[in-house]
């Protein structure tokens, strides 16, 4: 879902990082580009940390979709660090892309255009994160990378 509405808006989005970041057009994109990734990991973590009725909030339109809110924060903060280190930008304008990206993806992800979950499961599909990448999202922040291993040696032991 992420993927989807981060291209519905990408032709708004290149051009506000570009007259408003600064940033140059492979930048905007390569930025554009690390989004998914940085917004799914942040509400994988979310999601394992029991957050999961903040965002069901968020999604359905009950929660500001701005910075005030701790998890758009979160995911504000997130994609500052992704952004700097992955694009290789500083950190002050990647904290002024990520100011621009998330607080628009998230009014995108609030809005009716998106749906409503009807539960905290039906969420997680729509976001298609399921159980596994949430008991992911927590071994990895204990084990690091190994996780991935470990947990595709897991999932054989116990499929």
């Amino acid at each position: 879902m992420l993927d989807q509405l981060i291209s519905l808006g990408k032709d708004q989005l290149l051009g506000q990082l570009q007259q408003q970041a600064g940033l140059q057009q492979n930048q905007a994109g390569k930025a554009l580009d690390v989004t998914q990734d940085s917004l799914t990991s942040t509400l994988i973590s979310q999601v394992a940390g029991g957050n999961v009725g903040e965002i069901m909030s968020l999604f359905n339109g009950s929660a500001t979709s701005t910075a005030a809110n701790p998890v758009v924060g979160s995911m504000i903060s997130n994609l500052a660090g992704d952004l700097a280190a992955k694009v290789g930008i500083n950190p002050q304008t990647a904290q002024t892309a990520a100011n621009l990206i998330v607080p628009f993806i998230m009014q995108k992800f609030a809005s009716k255009e998106s749906g409503t979950a009807a539960s905290e499961g039906d969420l997680l599909d729509k976001l298609g994160i399921s159980g596994n990448d949430a008991i992911a999202g927590i071994a990895k922040s204990f084990l690091g990378d190994n996780a991935g291993g470990l947990l595709g040696g897991l999932g054989k032991l116990l499929g």
